[in-house]
């Protein structure tokens, strides 16, 4: 670049994120399930000295902001990383409930009113999806979608409802991108809800 020579290198971490050459988050969410094991660690051994509010104060500062750091990019890693992000989620609630590891996930997200790792990441990508398509964000990225509506010369029903074209995807891979996951969650909704104007009430209609 320039006359420089660069180094190739496997990994490299740019603001907080472990980017890999074949960009498949494996080491992004290895460095993440790391913090998170410490901050669980932490909180095991501060346990007898604090109650539950300063408990979920611990939570909500330094473990929560993990998994919603940039989750919109890197949670194309598939299902099984976020199930490792589950369990760990699930670690840390029953250390602020006092509860042994027979206690269900589903007891325990219920008991402490927390939201599922992919429900998090379901919200952070519905949110950039509504700012990407209502001028709220930046050209470049609003150019990462298509309309129907560009895309065909008579009318359908989906390009007269506001929806995005689904670019081709033969490889799993390919459609967990941001491109078509993130195009295909916004189609998903009927078109009152994609047609709104008010960010809340997108996001509290479709995360029912």
């Amino acid at each position: 670049l320039n006359g420089t020579e660069l180094e190739q290198v496997d990994t490299f971490k740019y603001l907080g994120v472990v980017l890999d050459n074949a960009l498949l988050w494996n080491n992004h969410f290895l460095h993440v399930s790391k913090k998170l094991s410490q901050i669980i660690g932490i909180m095991k051994c501060l346990r007898p000295y604090l109650d539950r509010r300063a408990l979920l104060t611990i939570y909500n500062t330094l473990f929560l902001p993990h998994i919603l750091y940039c989750s919109t990019v890197w949670d194309q890693g598939g299902k099984g990383h976020v199930d490792k992000l589950q369990k760990l989620q699930n670690r840390a609630g029953r250390v602020v409930l006092g509860c042994d590891r027979y206690t269900s996930s589903a007891t325990v997200l219920n008991l402490l009113g927390w939201t599922s790792v992919a429900q998090h990441h379901k919200r952070a990508k519905a949110t950039f999806m509504f700012k990407a398509l209502n001028g709220m964000s930046p050209p470049h990225i609003t150019q990462l979608f298509t309309t129907s509506a560009g895309t065909h010369t008579h009318n359908t029903r989906l390009s007269t409802q506001g929806g995005l074209q689904l670019p081709k995807a033969r490889l799993q891979y390919k459609r967990r991108s941001l491109s078509f996951s993130g195009a295909a969650l916004w189609n998903s909704p009927p078109p009152h809800v994609r047609n709104t104007r008010c960010l809340q009430g997108y996001l509290f209609i479709t995360q029912q």
